[in-house]
This record gives structure tokens, C-alpha cells and sequence, in this order.
């Protein structure tokens, strides 16, 4: 009697019963295996694909049972089946026991589908990278690793979702929330402390280094931490209702009054030994960052060539300066969500309205220009009311709206606005399914440099745009200007 088991990313084990010999297998799509009555090529199966199961990616295995094992109506006796399994996971991974039937077209490892995992419910898009939180605390990202952000204790990309550990095969877990960036990665934890892990040329891991970690690493002498929003090179944190930054600091934004880095977190400040208080949320862009406060304002700081500060000037500060109201009355007020991007930033309204500013020369303001605005302007095209969520990347900004509907606009040049077309648009376009069908459902967006990602309802990611280092995690490097399922 022949059975196949086959861990699953989430630590589920399944197994069923082949009911004749010579089904095929690949074994990580290099060569088949045939099922035969001496198990040696079984054997073989086992132990490479379970192998695999290092990184959270092995999908089959071949064991021949013993005899007696199963009954004609499928019933298996699932002792040795899970042996296997646990024997090839990673420690403190209780396996469970899912029974299922195998079929002949069960043949590549990329028609291996019938685990539903464990949902995702937040998701967070850097340059050319993505992770996951899940619904089991535990995190999993995909794409670019050059620079060690994908924190599974090794460097290859991966163009589908690992686990991220926390030393050796042990997975990072207890985790809050998480943000992505450029080429490094940071989890809140339920302690309220912070570990980040990637690229740390300039400190942003905050652990007074520079070394890069291909794990994560605890953030020094921070705690009471409750959101963090990673930059460019750098990363920042709310506690209570201060912020503290570390990292790179070459345009003041770490609003600390300096532009020399820190590898150790520092407050933002509004005056020497003043720290900026208030604030209810943080948005961190390529080099400035914005807080919102309990006020609904909103203030900025660091580079500003564009007027992404929002200040109706293009004077960089190295301190808080509030962002004006639209035309430059007043200040913007009734603010209940910020986002900073490459060189723009976006508002979201206590009413749902947008308003962004600073660099448009992609459209990424989504007024119908493409004219830089030092104050805010809103897109065209988008209700008076009723956006939920907002999110701005390198240079495009996309939001969900009533239903799930995610509308995006700006630089298109990989199909990172989902619109099924590669054509930048400066006002916003609704993202569209495959074969132009609507798209719906969404209940959280991320926006990298060149890719989106959006979380579904059901606890599904699905993402669009560029793929070149499998930033989309779809098992491919081909780019999607619609969206597609990550195989979580």
C-alpha cells in the first residue's frame, strides 16, 4: 500500500492513500518520481521533499506503509504518516492530522493547493519585498532577500511565502504587527518591544550596529511600543504617544534636529529637549516622515525638495512642521489616517476623503496634473466619502473604498495600480480581477515601490505589479497588472 504525505507551509500535515502504483511526482520540479513496490525512489521522495520543509516549503512525500495500514474506504491509520512529518518540521510545531484523497493529476508541486493555511491579517509591502502576519502571530514574506529582509535565516529569494525565524528553526512568533521597507524588515511583539532584521548599513535595525541579520534582532532600549513604519534606510516606532527613530539621518528624518544617524532609537523632537507628544499614528517615507496626532493634525519632517512635508514649502527640517490646510489656509484637520511614500504623502479623512501632497510628476496625487503640490490636494475621481484604508508608495498611492474596491493612481509601469494596463494614470483607476472582472473584497492595502498588496476579508493576500524577485508570491517572476493570489 502506497501513501503520500505532504507538509504544508502552516505546519499541517495531510496524507491519503495512493491506490495504484506509477502516480508521478515532482520533487521540487527536477525530475519525477515513480512509485514502485521496493519504496527505494519513495524513500528518495521522503527525504528530499521533507527536506525541504526547512523553510516552510514542502508540499509532498512518498511512503510506502506498512501493510494493513488503510482500509479500501480510506480510513488510514495516520501514526507513522505524522511521524514523518514531525520528524521534518520545524521544532515546537504541533502537526495536525488532515485526511485527504489524492488523485491523479496530483503531479507538480505547483498544483499542490489543499491547505487552506492559516489567514493573514495584515500585510506589508517594501521595495521589492512583502511579509504577512498571520492569524498564529507568526510572520511570512516573500521576494528580494539581498539583503537578508526576509529573516528566514538564509539569503535566496523566494518567490513564495517562508517563515520568518527567530533563531535557528524556531519562528518568529508573539507578533503585533510588522513593516516593510526598502531592504529591511521590523515585528511589534506582545511585549511591545520591536526586532527588525535585513540591511543595517546605516543602523536601521536599531540594535548600535551596522551589521546586517538574516534573523531578527531586538531594537535597543525600546518598549511600550504600539505601531511602527519603517523608511528608506530607517525605521520609527510610537510608543505611547512619542516617536522614536533610528537609522539614516541625512535629510533630518529622524526628526531628532540632526541629520547624523543613529543606530539606537532617538525622539522626534519639536524643540532641543521638547519630544513631539500627541500622536496616534506614524507614516515613514524614503526620506520624511509624518505623525498624526489626537488633534486629527498632522506634522511632518525630513527631505521636502517636493513638498512632501505639506508645509506650502520645499525647505527640508530636521524638526515637526505642520502640514497646512488645502491651499494653505489654516491646517489640515479631521485626519484619521496618514500615509508617506517615495517623495508624496496622503491623508485620510474622519469622513473618508483623501488629500495628498508633494511630488506628482507620475500622477501619484491623483488630481489630473502632474504638478507638485507643497500643500494638499485631492484626487480626482475618488467619493467626497467613504475610503476605509490608504496607502502610499514609491510613486503611487492606492486606497479601499466602499465594498473592497481598491482604487489606485500614479506611476504604472509594472501594473502596480492593477488597472490590467502598464499606463501611469494621474487621477485614481479602480483596480480590476483577471480578464476584467471586478475586484472586490479587499480590507487592507500596502503599497511597495513597484507592487501592491491588498488584504482580502477571507485572510488571503493578493498582490499586482512588478515580480522580478517574486515580490508578488505567486510561485513566478512574471509581473501582473491584475491581481494574484500569494500562496500562503
Amino acid at each position: 500500500m502506497f501513501y503520500a504525505t505532504a507538509l504544508s507551509r502552516s505546519g499541517t500535515c495531510f496524507v491519503g492513500r495512493l491506490s495504484v502504483e506509477g502516480k508521478y511526482l515532482a520533487v521540487n520540479k527536477k525530475y519525477p518520481i515513480v512509485v514502485s513496490s521496493d519504496g527505494s525512489d519513495s524513500n528518495a521522495a521522503t527525504n528530499e521533499l521533507t527536506g525541504s520543509a526547512q523553510n516552510g516549503r514542502a508540499y509532498g512525500a512518498i511512503k510506502v506503509d506498512a501493510p494493513g495500514a488503510a482500509t479500501d474506504t480510506g480510513t488510514e491509520t495516520l501514526g507513522t504518516a505524522k511521524s514523518l512529518c514531525t520528524a521534518h518540521t520545524q521544532a515546537g510545531i504541533n502537526v495536525a492530522m488532515v485526511q485527504r484523497s489524492y488523485y491523479a493529476g496530483w503531479r507538480t508541486l505547483s498544483n499542490w493547493s489543499q491547505d487552506p493555511g492559516t489567514p493573514a491579517i495584515a500585510v506589508a509591502s517594501g521595495d521589492d519585498h512583502s511579509c504577512a502576519l498571520m492569524a498564529d502571530t507568526t510572520v511570512r514574506c516573500w521576494g528580494s532577500n539581498w539583503h537578508d529582509q526576509l529573516g528566514n535565516n538564509s539569503t535566496p529569494d523566494s518567490l513564495v511565502p517562508i517563515r520568518v525565524f527567530e533563531s535557528g528553526t524556531t519562528p518568529l512568533s508573539g507578533v503585533t504587527a510588522i513593516s516593510a521597507s526598502g531592504h529591511h524588515t521590523c515585528a511589534l511583539l506582545l511585549d511591545t518591544t520591536v526586532r527588525c532584521w535585513g540591511s543595517n548599513a546605516n543602523g536601521e535595525l536599531g540594535d548600535n550596529s551596522t551589521t546586517d541579520s538574516v534573523v531578527p534582532v531586538v531594537v535597543t532600549g525600546l518598549s511600550g511600543v504600539t505601531a511602527i513604519s519603517l523608511g528608506s534606510e530607517y525605521s520609527c516606532a510610537l510608543l505611547t504617544d512619542t516617536v522614536q527613530c533610528w537609522g539614516a539621518n541625512g535629510r533630518g528624518q529622524l526628526g531628532n534636529n540632526s541629520t547624523a544617524e543613529s543606530h539606537v532609537p532617538v525622539d522626534v523632537i519639536t524643540a532641543p529637549g521638547v519630544a513631539l507628544q500627541h500622536v496616534t499614528a506614524i507614516g515613514a517615507g524614503v526620506y520624511h516622515a509624518c505623525a498624526l496626532t489626537d488633534a486629527q493634525t498632522v506634522y511632518c519632517w525630513g527631505f521636502n525638495v517636493v513638498g512632501q512635508l505639506g508645509n506650502n514649502s520645499t525647505a527640508e527640517s530636521h524638526v515637526p512642521v505642520q502640514v497646512v490646510g488645502p491651499g494653505g489656509a489654516g491646517y489640515l484637520s479631521g485626519v484619521a489616517a496618514i500615509g508617506a511614500g517615495g517623495y508624496h504623502s496622503c491623508a485620510l479623512s474622519v469622513l473618508g476623503a483623501i488629500r495628498c501632497w508633494g511630488s506628482n510628476g507620475e500622477g501619484e496625487l491623483g488630481d489630473g496634473t502632474n504638478t507638485d503640490a507643497s500643500v494638499p490636494v485631492p484626487p480626482g475621481g475618488t467619493p467626497t466619502g467613504g475610503a476605509t484604508a490608504l496607502s502610499t508608495g514609491g510613486f503611487h498611492s492606492c486606497v479601499v473604498i466602499a465594498g473592497g474596491v481598491v482604487q489606485c493612481w500614479g506611476y504604472n509601469s509594472s501594473g502596480q495600480l492593477g488597472s490590467n494596463t502598464r499606463t501611469n494614470s494621474n487621477v485614481p483607476v479602480a483596480v480590476v480581477g483577471p480578464g476584467g472582472s471586478a475586484f472586490s473584497g479587499a480590507i487592507a492595502i500596502s503599497t511597495g515601490s513597484y507592487h501592491t498588496c491588498a488584504l482580502m476579508a477571507g485572510g488571503a493576500v493578493q498582490c499586482w505589479g512588478s515580480n522580478v524577485y517574486g515580490e508578488l508570491g505567486d510561485n513566478s517572476t512574471a509581473n501582473s497588472s491584475v491581481p494574484v493570489t500569494v500562496l500562503l
